[in-house]
């Protein structure tokens, strides 16, 4: 049926005529009567204001405003009621949390590692938002899907774009995966799946491997979608505008120049560890593979080059405990100083928001 072109039906004749309020009620009313049933009572209008309340809202009614309705003559009283929740920050909350799960929203990205999506929650708030601004369908589509691509009247229009494409970095993603091309077909795999199922009610992943059984996605319709998904990245942007960018730049390089003696001084301080440890797994290594390291760059064989370029970077790859196990007292306490000197600074440098 979500296949089939949309067409305009006028609404079915019905016996009693005095039930609907509206076209829609027209149409409920029709299979009611073809099922040989009857509507329910009309709610009396403490019971209204309740449903209508928790249906908009997930919330009762206070007292005073039930009482309020209740009492309230007017014919706009139920409009009024009506407006007045749709205009509630609630309602964004109560609906916004329906899109949410279409769109798999998790503040961890679940699975292997379970990373927590530490900007999740600007994604959430960016949903609520639109529900609670009436955005357009339209316009909330294309922002989750293209958000980095539209203009933008200013910065802040700006922000809620980038954060709109949110919906195309959560959810779950195998980020321990030891094969960097298969994790990346994965992720674009997952981005696909989520958003034919959201936009188009419809399921694509099996048309990855071969052409879907059962509706019409053939497989290479399935990599034509692919592509569009492919060149994107994940990434974090600064919530700033260019100016402000510029000065916490200068600021971080101001103090990256401060550390940049301290960060020379640690490094002498270390190197004879360093020697030591790099000496003394030289003195481990096979025959062949000491030979390789001793032989002039410009006169190694192929196989010396290889072997070379394997070892050299385990020899310098030394963890900082085990360094640190290994110096002297006083080269150790010295260590220290300095890098606390360098947290130090580090603690000064400016801080944005992304």
């Amino acid at each position: 049926w979500a296949l089939q072109p949309v067409v305009r039906k006028s609404p079915p004749a019905v016996h009693n005529t005095r039930w609907p309020c509206n076209a829609i009620d027209r149409f409920i009313l029709a299979r009611l009567e073809k099922e040989g049933l009857e509507p329910a009572a009309e709610a009396d209008r403490r019971a209204w204001f309740r449903r209508v309340s928790f249906d908009l809202l997930g919330l009762p009614p206070s007292p005073e405003a039930l009482d309020a309705f209740v009492t309230d003559p007017s014919p706009e009283a139920h409009a009024r009621v009506v407006d007045r929740l749709l205009a509630s920050p609630d309602y964004g909350g109560r609906w916004g949390r329906h899109w949410l799960d279409v769109a798999r929203y998790a503040d961890s990205n679940g699975l292997d590692e379970n990373l927590v999506y530490k900007n999740a929650f600007r994604y959430r708030d960016y949903v609520i938002a639109a529900f609670n601004k009436d955005k357009p369908f339209d316009r909330f589509l294309t922002e989750q899907l293209a958000g980095d691509l539209l203009p933008a009247a200013d910065l802040n229009q700006q922000i809620e774009n980038w954060t709109a494409t949110g919906f195309l970095t959560l959810g779950a993603k195998m980020l321990a995966e030891d094969d960097p091309v298969k994790m990346e077909m994965d992720i674009v795999d997952e981005q696909l799946d989520t958003t034919v199922r959201a936009f188009m009610g419809l399921t694509i992943g099996c048309a990855r491997c071969h052409n879907h059984k059962f509706d019409p996605i053939p497989q290479k319709d399935y990599y034509r979608m692919q592509a569009v998904f492919f060149p994107s990245k994940a990434e974090e942007r600064p919530l700033a505008t260019p100016a402000e960018l510029a000065r916490h730049k200068a600021e971080v390089k101001r103090i990256e120049e401060l550390q940049k003696p301290i960060r020379q001084e640690m490094r002498a301080v270390e190197k004879p560890t360093r020697d030591k440890i790099i000496a003394k797994r030289k003195a481990e290594l096979p025959d062949y593979m000491r030979l390789a390291l001793a032989t002039p760059p410009e006169k190694r064989t192929d196989g010396q080059k290889l072997n070379a370029n394997q070892v050299e970077k385990s020899l310098e790859n030394i963890r900082e405990e085990d360094l640190v196990a290994e110096m002297p007292i006083p080269a150790r306490a010295k260590r220290e100083l300095l890098q606390a000197q360098i947290e130090d600074l580090d603690k000064q440098k400016p801080k944005l928001e992304t």
